[in-house]
């Protein structure tokens, strides 16, 4: 009845829509004899006024029965007609759709499609590019006669923080923030980071359970359900979609047969000092915990063997890999690296082992898709290029538990189908096809992987376990691990300036560029490290940065505040171009390690020989007095970094100092830029 009276108040489309498509056949039926029913009686109602108007001395009664009996006259009298009409009732509305819609499609193999159902996936950036495979070979084995009955949409998202955030905020932006003290009052607009997520799958179980923790102590609300927030009883493990070993992969050089086989798999500690005693390895490259799950849970071992090789403490060993040139935020990201400079002819550098999840190792190997954009398309690495795994007792086995959020208003039966479906569509070990292994940590015979992995002098074992764990130091669960990881890693400060000169007013990818710097610098703070120092600065010809930062988390602005100033952000102004820019904003820059990532358009043409010189003299002037110092310029578009002046710019910082990439999501563009910062 609510959806009939909505359809009414639409007007007649919206009703006879609604009554073709949406009740039974007998309903309607029902429906069209009962109007007929109430036009027979309003018509002998009709004739008796007509024929004698008043009446007296008649009572209510007598002309009931009046009425009654001048209907079922008219009623016996219009019967054929009252049959004709049922008959052209009848084919219109059974034999017509029935025709069009079943015996028709049915014979030219056609069908009218119904609206699928649009399933959304949130998982870290090592794992998106095998589910969304995943995902296309589920929506086309689900279709039945050419009709999609379900989409899958994989989405990344590579902090836990902000992982964390998103489900205890309702997954709204940081704008769109409850009430602190009553997350009763909603906000006038909810602002969401995306569409939000039917299904999570991480990397562990273990996150799962810290996550969960969370939702409650890290709530603000004050004696006041949040009415927005992810149900926190969904939040937990419903089994595994695949597994996958954590393993160190070494190229090509350093699969010696002198090395032996994979007798026992040894400890982490044991097979690096094999390596170091050969020769072979003396450097460990792993991606920034802050953006790889995998990585986080992998750290604990790592501090474990290079504190034991090193005879050195959690921050020694942890400045050694934050500080690698090799360092990205993720395992897919250092190994598209490993492609880009193989296609360009360079060297591997074997005396190196990077610490990856053995699924991504298996697709750079096999040549497969490591992400889901074009920035890093398949191939298959040249010999030398090509890595080995070497498998260890106490490295983590990542076991990808399916979770299913649930949302206040969006948890309808038919999605809660439709997520189940996909669960067990999942745990039949689907995703052997894409690299994982089985939930029971097995390779089957059907896949190509383990062959592709495999070696004559190192083995690849059918099947691996979950190691011990021992609860003590930094093992045994996420929050220690975590807390060992925030005590030795260090925190280089990030400065944000974004440019607001009236240009970044005009559109770009279907929004203001402005927009697009906004949201990649929300993104950008979310993403890197909590806890790190944040100064933001915006530039234009009337907005100077050398009257100070809009706001700077060292000095004690808090966190929120910086982040509010960015969404506040308006257009003022001409442009200010980036060499004096960045100049006004030197003499509030401290010593140390750190980034200063520039978010502008681009810059109207000037002299290429005057641009060129100014950025030298200023890439000279930070490299002197700031050595550390590093400066990216990020480009919302439609200017590219080839583009002059900023060609011009970028070029006198080094290789690597600009990214442009307008065929990206904010997301994945945010998530990209985070990881330069965390890996550079």
């Amino acid at each position: 009845m609510v959806q009939l009276t909505i359809a009414l108040l639409q007007g007649p489309g919206a009703f006879f829509t609604f009554y073709a498509t949406k009740w039974p056949f007998w309903e309607q039926l029902l429906f069209f004899l009962g109007i007929m029913a109430v036009a027979v009686v309003l018509a002998a109602v009709l004739l008796r006024w007509i024929e004698s108007p008043s009446s007296p001395g008649s009572g209510i009664a007598d002309y009931i029965e009046i009425v009654v009996s001048g209907a079922a006259r008219w009623t016996v009298r219009g019967l054929p007609g009252i049959a004709a009409a049922t008959a052209v009732y009848f084919l219109v509305t059974s034999v017509v759709p029935y025709t069009t819609d079943r015996l028709w499609p049915s014979l030219t193999h056609h069908e009218v499609c119904g609206e699928p159902m649009d399933l959304r996936v949130v998982t870290g950036p090592e794992n998106a590019a095998l589910l969304t495979e995943a995902a296309h070979r589920y929506a086309a084995e689900t279709s039945g006669n050419g009709c999609r009955t379900v989409t899958v949409t994989v989405a990344t998202i590579s902090s836990l923080d902000r992982l964390k955030n998103g489900l205890a905020g309702g997954w709204v932006s940081p704008e769109s923030a409850l009430d602190r003290l009553d997350c009763s009052k909603l906000p006038s607009r909810l602002a969401l980071l995306g569409p939000r997520p039917d299904i999570w799958i991480p990397d562990s179980g273990e996150t799962v359970d810290w996550v969960r923790d969370r939702l409650d102590s890290g709530d603000s609300c004050s004696l006041t359900q949040n009415p927005i927030r992810v149900e926190a009883g969904s939040v937990h493990a419903a089994g595994s979609v695949g597994t996958s070993p954590m393993v160190l992969g070494v190229f090509a050089d350093a699969d010696r047969p002198d090395l032996g086989g994979d007798a026992g798999r040894p400890s982490l500690a044991a097979l690096l000092q094999t390596f170091r005693t050969y020769r072979i390895v003396n450097s460990v490259v792993r991606p920034s915990p802050d953006t790889s799950e995998s990585a986080l849970l992998s750290t604990p071992v790592l501090y474990q063997a290079l504190r034991a090789a090193d005879r050195a403490s959690d921050e020694d060993v942890e400045g050694s890999l934050d500080q690698s040139p090799l360092s990205t935020g993720d395992a897919t990201s250092l190994l598209c690296r490993f492609r880009a400079d193989d296609a360009a002819g360079k060297s591997p550098p074997t005396n190196t082992a990077v610490v990856v999840p053995e699924s991504v190792l298996a697709r750079y190997d096999r040549g497969d898709d490591l992400r889901q954009d074009v920035s890093c398309p398949g191939r298959v690495p040249s010999a030398k290029w090509r890595l080995y795994p070497f498998y260890t007792s106490d490295l983590p086995l990542l076991d990808h538990p399916f979770v299913h959020l649930r949302w206040p208003g969006e948890d309808t039966g038919r999605r809660a189908q439709a997520v189940d479906d996909f669960s067990h569509w999942l745990e039949h070990g689907e995703l052997t096809h894409e690299g994982l292994r089985t939930a029971a940590g097995r390779f089957p015979a059907s896949t190509p992987y383990r062959k592709i992995l495999q070696s004559q002098r190192n083995d690849v074992p059918e099947t691996v376990s979950r190691p011990a764990l021992h609860a003590s130091g930094c093992s045994g669960s996420l929050s220690r691990g975590l807390d060992c990881y925030d005590k030795a890693r260090p925190k280089y400060p990030v400065t944000l300036m974004i440019d607001v000169s009236g240009s970044m007013a005009n559109t770009v990818a279907g929004g203001p560029r402005l927009a697009r710097a906004q949201g990649l610098a929300e993104r950008v703070m979310a993403d890197v490290r909590s806890g790190t120092p944040t100064r933001l600065f915006f530039f234009s010809s009337v907005t100077h940065p050398a009257t100070g930062p809009i706001g700077d988390t060292g000095d004690g602005t808090a966190f929120d505040n910086v982040l509010g100033a960015v969404h506040r952000a308006t257009t003022d102004g001409r442009d200010l171009d980036l060499v004096t820019a960045v100049g006004q904003a030197l003499p509030w820059l401290k010593q140390g390690k750190q980034t200063l990532l520039l978010l502008t358009d681009g810059q109207p043409k000037t002299d290429p020989q005057d641009a060129a010189r100014r950025a030298r003299d200023l890439a000279g002037q930070i490299r002197a007095r700031f050595p550390a110092l590093r400066v990216l310029t990020v480009l919302t578009g439609p200017s590219g970094c080839d583009d002059p002046p900023v060609r011009d710019f970028a070029g006198a910082f080094g290789p690597g100092s600009c990214l442009d990439r307008a065929q990206l999501t904010t997301d994945d563009f945010a998530g990209l830029i985070a990881s330069e910062i965390s890996g550079g």
